[in-house]
């Protein structure tokens, strides 16, 4: 929602204009990351957007083989329109630096698909391609891709050839194991697309 204000004494912080906003829309807004801070006496263009109903935090913690300085692995956490989220978790076939250089390459190509407007199915299948047929020939990894969705709270989870994921819910632990070959491997390959619903 963009807003066109002017404050007739001093300045009018943008929070105290999104809560009047929640009050009328009757739903919680706040000021968007491009906001201003706050309203002056000419006019000011604000920006505010529904506030999400969840927040994902994230963390990863990677130890290298024996032997090697670098771990292969590649994390990756985006922040998309629509208030959806993305995680990849991506691991290099090997080890060491040419390990971590496939997986790199598989984060960025993914990245740039999302950025672009591709959708997480259409993203995971150009990422195949381009290691199948592209330039870079015989790159192979596998990885983890995570969409969440922050208003409802539905997960999005596609595999392709990695370690078992594990789901812990209060005393419930379910394990999600991957049955497609990683990337690069086979030029048509369907992912397996999963949905979970996330809760506090």
């Amino acid at each position: 929602m963009i807003l066109i204000a002017s404050s007739k004494q001093g300045n009018y912080s943008s929070a105290k204009v999104a809560e009047l906003l929640s009050q009328c829309l009757r739903k919680n807004m706040i000021p968007s990351p491009d906001c201003h801070l706050s309203v002056y006496r000419r006019n000011t263009l604000l920006h505010f957007e529904e506030d999400t109903n969840y927040y994902l935090l994230s963390g990863n913690a990677g130890l290298p083989q024996t032997g090697n300085e670098v771990s292969g692995d590649i994390f990756s956490v985006m922040k998309l329109k629509e208030g959806r989220q993305v995680c990849i978790l991506a691991d290099g076939m090997g080890t060491g630096e040419s390990a971590r250089q496939e997986s790199r390459y598989v984060v960025e190509l993914m990245e740039q698909f999302l950025v672009s407007g591709f959708k997480e199915e259409e993203t995971a299948r150009l990422a195949n391609s381009m290691l199948t047929f592209g330039l870079e020939r015989n790159r192979f990894a596998s990885f983890d891709f995570f969409s969440f969705h922050l208003y409802t709270g539905m997960m999005k989870i596609m595999k392709s050839g990695s370690a078992a994921t594990f789901v812990i819910r209060k005393d419930e632990v379910e394990i999600i194991e991957s049955k497609t070959p990683p990337a690069g491997l086979l030029w048509d390959v369907e992912f397996d697309v999963l949905y979970k619903k996330l809760y506090d």
